[in-house]
């Protein structure tokens, strides 16, 4: 009596080589930004302006971190003019 049964193909080690070799190539990894380590010092009132300015973050539902406020800060900052700049500078108190 015959059996209905079909054989399972034989995989050969050549078979599995061009497997292999059809495989999508690897994802293109997102380049990482360099970070920059530095301390500095500033007074206590500017110390509790950025716990101030985490704090209206959290209200909106956004958590931010001390350095993100200052990354923020310095791009508002970049986008002034050169006369906005130095008035902003002058404001800082000692």
């Amino acid at each position: 009596m015959a059996s209905n049964t079909a054989k399972a193909p034989v995989v050969t080690p050549v078979d599995i080589k061009k497997k292999a070799a059809s495989k999508p190539v690897a994802k293109v990894r997102k380049e990482k930004v360099r970070k920059v380590k530095d301390r500095f010092s500033m007074p206590e009132h500017d110390f509790a302006l950025i716990d101030k300015l985490k704090q209206r973050a959290q209200s909106q539902g956004r958590a931010a971190k001390k350095s993100e406020l200052l990354r923020a800060g310095l791009q508002a900052l970049n986008r002034l003019d050169e006369v906005e700049l130095l008035a902003a500078l002058n404001r800082l108190k000692s």
